[in-house]
């Protein structure tokens, strides 16, 4: 997508920012790219950041006996559910947008 690194801007004056879902109450970690433009980074609503270990997964991996537990893994249709909060968060970011 040719999106510019985490933190820089680019030629349009958006930027990347990279978050994690489960900051905001997803079951599992889930990590996403947002392209912001017209919102600054020092404009941005408060990230939550959530240090609560993660018991889900988005993915099973190949899994191999390692005396170790696995994480359970959720749902397709809870992978594809964003959570009210971060659907929240967003909306607050396109309202502060000043997008001509």
């Amino acid at each position: 997508m040719n999106l510019p690194l985490p933190g820089k801007y680019d030629e349009y004056g958006g930027y990347t920012l990279c978050v994690n879902q489960h900051w905001w109450g997803h079951k599992a970690e889930k990590n996403t790219f947002l392209y912001i433009k017209g919102c600054p980074q020092n404009n941005l609503p408060p990230i939550p950041l959530n240090f609560n270990a993660i018991e889900f997964t988005v993915a099973s991996r190949i899994k191999k006996h390692t005396g170790r537990r696995h994480k359970k893994e959720i749902t397709r249709k809870e992978r594809e559910q964003t959570p009210v909060a971060f659907a929240k968060f967003l909306i607050e970011i396109a309202e502060k947008a000043n997008i001509k």
